[in-house]
């Protein structure tokens, strides 16, 4: 069995591309406004910066990008299977 399987082994920081170490993550939070049309959301603003995003794929790739720029969304699953 690899370093994978080895649940005493913390995994390589290498391993995560979509998020940022959450010991290197920006100290400042970010206010995100997202508005919504009948659940949908249709428009994402950044308070903090300006940014506003109007086009669906582009919200979710953004809300993705911020979210992985605070550590937001890092998980390390260790699988029950056999190797």
């Amino acid at each position: 069995s690899g370093s994978l399987e080895d649940a005493n082994c913390a995994p390589d920081e290498s391993m995560f591309k979509m998020t940022t170490s959450p010991k290197d993550a920006p100290d400042e939070a970010e206010t995100i406004v997202i508005s919504f049309k009948k659940g949908v959301p249709t428009k994402i603003t950044n308070a903090s910066d300006g940014t506003s995003i109007t086009d669906s794929l582009d919200l979710f790739l953004y809300c993705n990008k911020i979210a992985g720029k605070h550590g937001i969304g890092r998980i390390d699953i260790v699988e029950n299977r056999f190797v």
